[in-house]
């Protein structure tokens, strides 16, 4: 039995871990649920609350587990607890009717967050990863995908159509991201190179640096000058629409002032025009004056080395998501904050 700093009577129990709500005059049980790898994991024997205010739970042949009173940075929304098509989220976006689309590994969920209704929409037998989702300017709504090309996303069932009727509505490779740049055009980073769409005919032309079209392309982002940054597993590569030139950044091991890493997954222009690359070893800054990165790491404070996504909110602080959970970065003070699953995360992000 245990009584928490604010009052809570715990108790350990072989039915799980039960709190007395004494303000409704009853008991609350956690225990086991097989689906949920985030809920109690057996009956308790033992309780302890520590100096941080975590309460820990211990069992008999397994890892304790622990848990704070305090409410959390973060909500899961959770393959379990959420409803999601899958574990596996490949996409999310929101329209400008406020709706959240998650797009996962075979599926797609429909959230309107004022209601709070999640729709499910009924999945066709093709094998189809939701890759990229985005609005043209007419306000459809439409999808990049891994085997089907491009696919409008009907807004009120989440139905996936052909974007462009015809046998060549789609890009021959996977659409791993999808952006218009400042003329209108749609543009799709794929695994085979950088694809612009002719809306008139429904087809991708694509343009590559090699002859063999092996190139795979994971990320695509337009400077304010018109050019393409895109992130490939063979570094970092600025594509110039109005020449068809491609300049590529890869990592020299001899020059530390190079990209951290061949493998580039993210690419973010902030409110000042600066880039910042995301790699599978390190946050880098892009000097386009010296044309050099400076990068950072663990050992300067970001929580993991593998960085796969980067975002900047109001505050003009950067996030980033690694392998060791979620980073923030005040670039103006050089200082990193870092969240893990003690602050409310499902695991690394």
């Amino acid at each position: 039995m245990l009584e928490s700093r604010d009052g809570t009577m715990w108790l350990s129990s072989s039915d799980g871990l039960l709190k007395l709500d004494r303000e409704n005059n009853k008991i609350v049980n956690y225990r086991n649920h097989p689906a949920d790898s985030e809920s109690l994991e057996s009956n308790v024997i033992s309780i302890y609350q520590d100096k941080e205010g975590n309460i820990w739970t211990c069992f008999q042949e397994i890892q304790p587990n622990f848990f704070s009173e305090r409410p959390q940075a973060f909500e899961n929304f959770t393959y379990q607890r959420g409803s999601l098509v899958n574990a596996l989220v490949t996409s999310i976006y929101e329209d400008q009717n406020g709706i959240l689309w998650i797009g996962s590994m075979g599926g797609l969920n429909r959230i309107d967050r004022r209601t709070g209704k999640n729709t499910v929409p009924p999945r066709s037998g093709v094998r189809n990863e939701i890759l990229a989702i985005l609005e043209d300017h007419s306000g459809v709504l439409f999808s990049g995908t891994y085997h089907q090309g491009l696919e409008r996303i009907d807004r009120e069932t989440g139905k996936l159509i052909p974007y462009v009727r015809g046998p060549s509505n789609h890009a021959r490779n996977p659409i791993m991201r999808l952006i218009f740049d400042h003329e209108g055009t749609l543009w799709a980073a794929t695994f085979g190179g950088v694809c612009r769409f002719d809306p008139e005919t429904g087809n991708f032309i694509t343009y590559t640096p090699e002859k063999q079209n092996t190139i795979q392309y994971q990320e695509i982002k337009e400077d304010s000058h018109g050019i393409l940054w895109l992130g490939a597993q063979s570094g970092l590569h600025r594509f110039d629409p109005r020449t068809g030139q491609f300049t590529i950044y890869d990592h020299d091991p001899n020059d530390p002032r190079s990209v951290s890493d061949n493998r580039v997954d993210s690419v973010r222009f902030d409110h000042s025009g600066n880039m910042w690359v995301g790699t599978q070893n390190g946050l880098d800054r892009f000097d386009p004056r010296t044309r050099t990165f400076k990068a950072y790491h663990e050992q300067d404070g970001l929580a993991g080395d593998v960085v796969s996504c980067i975002l900047e909110d109001k505050r003009d602080l950067l996030w980033m998501s690694t392998n060791n959970g979620l980073s923030s970065f005040d670039p103006d003070s050089q200082r990193f904050q870092n969240f893990s699953a003690a602050a409310g995360l499902p695991g690394p992000t």
